[in-house]
């Protein structure tokens, strides 16, 4: 099995009652039972992390979701709901996903 493994990490800063300082990392990385995809949240509470374990899609696919996951920021709170949405998008590629 070829080793594969990429992530983004967001930092967010402190922005008074707007926003706390806080950092978002997306990551994926080859497993044996599929392609794991994680996020995890480090702020002034500490550390919380979530991942899920997709099957049937290329590591570029995988990094297609992770860059995804990245560049639209989506939190820790929603991620599961939305990346499930996106790998069924990436793993029936070819046809259309709502926007």
């Amino acid at each position: 099995m070829a080793e594969f493994e990429c992530g983004f990490e967001r930092k967010f800063s402190e922005l008074g009652i707007l926003q706390k300082e806080m950092y978002l990392e997306y990551k994926a990385a080859m497993r044996a039972d599929g392609i794991q995809i994680s996020i995890q949240k480090r702020d002034e509470n500490g550390m919380t992390c979530k991942q899920q374990i997709l099957s049937g899609i290329s590591a570029e696919q995988a990094k297609q979701l992770v860059t995804f996951l990245y560049e639209n920021a989506i939190p820790l709170e929603t991620w599961e709901e939305i990346l499930q949405e996106a790998y069924q998008c990436v793993k029936t590629a070819g046809q259309k996903c709502d926007d």
